[in-house]
């Protein structure tokens, strides 16, 4: 998506029919949507993990923020508490003029400490007839 230019032209015609007109090449410009974003924390193991999303740009002023957990939000530079283990995903839909919309998104990993991990090792020995 990139920006657009719009040609602007006033057409006139007074009340005994004299006509003129202005033309004004590109004299409209919209700028697409660029989003992007930093998160201050991105992996935890505790819960709650509270995380902190800054807007990477300027001149917008309609954000809405899908944080990935079934939670969503607005404003430029939001702050969400994670409250269970898992991965997601928030999204940035950011809208421009024109109503232009884009997206950008990332990943949090919120690592539940208590998982049970099962290890095997091959082969069972090793030298000297030493058990693993």
């Amino acid at each position: 998506m990139g920006n657009t230019t719009y040609t602007v032209k006033l057409r006139v015609t007074d009340i005994v029919g004299c006509k003129d007109s202005l033309t004004k090449t590109s004299y409209i410009s919209i700028r697409s949507p660029k989003p992007a974003f930093d998160i201050a924390d991105s992996s935890g193991f505790c819960l709650p993990l509270v995380t902190s999303f800054t807007f990477k740009g300027s001149d917008f002023k309609t954000f809405y923020w899908d944080f990935g957990d079934g939670v969503t939000g607005t404003g430029q530079n939001p702050s969400h508490f994670y409250n269970s283990y898992g991965t997601f995903n928030p999204k940035l839909f950011l809208v421009g003029p024109g109503g232009c919309i884009d997206s950008a998104e990332a990943t949090v990993n919120l690592y539940d400490p208590y998982t049970t991990t099962t290890i095997d090792f091959s082969p069972t020995s090793a030298c000297n007839s030493l058990t693993v």
